[in-house]
């Protein structure tokens, strides 16, 4: 089965919620996704963060022709998520919108995660997708 790779950077914002409501995030990553004709897709990246300073992520979903839906994990901190991409042809980014929940969680560190962000794919790669 054929598969190709698309490289991109992320920019994402967001909140945490647990011991302090609402406590503020954001990330940049470096990331790559494979996609395989069957329409399933590999994702994963990795990046700095605030307040984690390092974070990343690893999922598997499907590419339904405009929205990704991807569900997988983060190590750090560790968390389960499900992840949807809604593509925008002809901007520079697409939306990345994302809700996690702790794996470990306890009144001193985040229940859940919730984050929007913006995805620059490789030039390469939006014109793969609009032939």
């Amino acid at each position: 089965e054929a598969q190709t790779t698309t490289t991109y950077v992320e920019v994402n914002a967001g909140f945490s919620t647990g011991g302090i409501p609402f406590f503020p995030g954001a990330s940049v990553l470096y990331g790559a996704t494979d996609r395989f004709q069957s329409g399933f897709i590999i994702d994963y990246q990795a990046g700095i963060a605030f307040p984690t300073l390092v974070t990343g992520k690893f999922g598997i979903g499907y590419d339904a022709k405009g929205t990704e839906i991807t569900a997988g994990i983060r190590p750090w901190p560790p968390t389960t998520y499900g992840q949807v991409k809604i593509d925008r042809p002809g901007k520079t980014s697409d939306i990345i919108i994302s809700v996690e929940g702790a794996m470990f969680p306890n009144e001193f560190i985040q229940r859940a995660i919730f984050t929007i962000g913006w995805r620059f794919n490789n030039k390469k790669y939006k014109d793969i997708r609009q032939k």
